[in-house]
């Protein structure tokens, strides 16, 4: 009684994360930032690729777009494409400071918008 219990919620569990992904996304990429410098102004690092479905088309405007909506508060990002990793700097956010790490997922080529972030962490 107890494991099919367990196997149930562990369904219902991967269920619902299924559920919340952007249906209207045809691309996606899971990403990995580092903040290297924080001068007090502005915070910059480096943003990789760890994987995705067609990910190695992921653009760079919306690489960074996504960057600042979903992990700096929406404060702005610019940078650019640097061969195997997007080189960012971002509008200082009071709680992101050198050193941070973070990871999350970024679906693209969506019929209803740029992209859709979600699992964003710090």
């Amino acid at each position: 009684m107890a494991r099919k219990l367990v196997t149930l919620l562990l369904f219902l569990f991967a269920t619902v994360q299924l559920v919340l992904a952007n249906s209207h996304c045809g691309k996606n990429a899971w990403v990995a930032f580092t903040i290297n410098s924080d001068d007090g102004k502005q915070t910059c690092g480096d943003m990789i690729i760890t994987s995705g479905k067609d990910a190695n088309s992921f653009p760079t405007t919306t690489a960074l777009r996504a960057l600042s909506d979903c992990a700096f508060h929406n404060y702005g990002c610019t940078g650019s494409w640097q061969g195997d990793r997007w080189n960012f700097c971002c509008n200082k956010a009071d709680d992101r400071t050198k050193g941070m790490h973070g990871s999350g997922n970024v679906e693209f080529s969506c019929s209803d918008g740029p992209y859709t972030c979600y699992d964003f962490r710090w």
